[in-house]
């Protein structure tokens, strides 16, 4: 949301920057009668009341009854209508695709998670998110038109165009394809296109963990390992887009050698699908372990799932492997917050679903190592933070442009 303040112009201007302010002031403060809009905004009776009007007849305000007299008449209280319009976030981070529906004040109307792990064809995916999209339109009995922004998470590096730079090996069926033109094509609605960690960032930002704090990085440890900057209340995307790119950070010289076109240096010592591979390897070496039992003395069974399971039962290989993950990982996040002077550092990801305790042992560690004090916090909103930072993200580009859309 802009800041509250008026700024000199000619008369359509300033009409314009004080319906902003009307607006902005209602969704920060609440439901608020004029009297007291006009006293907050130092701005006359008859102007507020003009400017009103003039939403209440726009519908992007709406009057919700009396409030408390303090003598006289009770006031009628005014505030911004939150089903003026809606928005659809979108997580395409990995193999279950979220989509949510949500009016303007992020209150989640429907969410679907569907399972696309099969599907190897990027076209297709995008097919299944269109269709849903339309199906939950329809279920709500709402219209496509009162859709006002899809906003849509992505692994890699991606440009606001819809353009892909960077992708993670695994996600190779979606070369070529410009998801967010795509997209266009099929609703005439405004599409935003952003890296899924930032959208976490942004989500937990302004929804999570970090509602208070103004400097943070959320870090996902899950396929891949990627994290999301913001600095003074800012998303920090880099030069290249590419900021946070932490799968990529090297632990040693030998890791110059590292072949980059797969997983990055770190991705391959914490990342799930190293960990997992790990315990099997281990166990293939005769190492005596429940994760085996767990996965019907198959090796090739053992998965994520089953050294959730083992983890529940204190398996000791599992746990040495679990304290190595916390040993590497809170080194590199002591170095990110002596870096960057981080008030929080937030943790997401399906590694955070295995029912370890990640969150003590790294406190004590950055504690060590960093010279003042940054916590380390689980995400609040779990699996549902790049939904949220998709809706951050929408909301922000509708409160920018709310009155040009409701114009004549």
């Amino acid at each position: 949301m802009s800041c509250l303040e008026r700024i000199a112009g000619n008369q359509g201007t300033i009409k314009e920057n004080n319906q902003k302010l009307i607006i902005d002031t209602l969704v920060k403060k609440g439901a608020t009668s004029r009297a007291e809009l006009a006293k907050m905004l130092k701005l006359s009776a008859p102007s507020i009341s003009k400017n009103i009007n003039y939403l209440l007849k726009k519908k992007i305000l709406q009057e919700i009854g009396e409030g408390d007299s303090i003598g006289g008449r009770r006031p009628i209280l005014v505030q911004f209508n939150y089903n003026y319009g809606y928005i659809i976030g979108v997580d395409l981070s990995g193999q279950d695709l979220k989509i949510a529906l949500a009016n303007l004040n992020s209150e989640i109307i429907e969410l679907r998670s569907i399972d696309i792990s099969n599907e190897k064809i990027g076209k297709k995916i995008l097919d299944i998110v269109a269709d849903t999209i339309f199906d939950i339109v329809a279920k709500n009995n709402l219209k496509i038109k009162q859709l006002l922004v899809i906003a849509l998470g992505f692994p890699g590096i991606v440009e606001d165009t819809g353009r892909l730079i960077a992708l993670p090996m695994w996600l190779y069926l979606w070369e070529d394809l410009n998801i967010k033109e795509e997209l266009k094509k099929r609703f005439k609605v405004e599409i935003i296109f952003k890296n899924d960690i930032n959208l976490a960032a942004l989500g937990e930002c302004s929804y999570g963990t970090g509602k208070e704090h103004e400097n943070l990085i959320y870090v996902s440890v899950d396929i891949g390992v990627g994290a999301g900057v913001i600095l003074n209340n800012t998303l920090y995307e880099g030069l290249r887009l590419a900021a946070g790119e932490i799968g990529y950070f090297a632990l040693n010289i030998e890791d110059a050698q590292h072949d980059h076109k797969s997983v990055g240096p770190l991705e391959s010592r914490i990342g799930i699908p190293a960990i997992v591979e790990r315990i099997k390897k281990a166990v293939g070496q005769g190492k005596s372990s429940l994760v085996n039992d767990l996965a019907g003395g198959d090796i090739q069974c053992i998965n994520i799932k089953t050294i959730g399971n083992a983890i529940r039962l204190g398996d000791p290989l599992v746990m040495e492997e679990m304290q190595r993950v916390v040993n590497t990982l809170g080194v590199v996040l002591s170095n990110i917050c002596i870096l960057l002077d981080l008030d929080l550092i937030v943790l997401g990801g399906k590694l955070m679903d295995l029912g370890y305790d990640f969150i003590s042992p790294l406190n004590q560690i950055v504690s060590q190592i960093a010279p003042f004090e940054t916590r380390v916090s689980r995400s609040a909103l779990d699996q549902n933070a790049i939904i949220y930072g998709a809706f951050t993200v929408a909301l922000d580009l509708i409160h920018k442009n709310i009155l040009n859309d409701s114009a004549d």
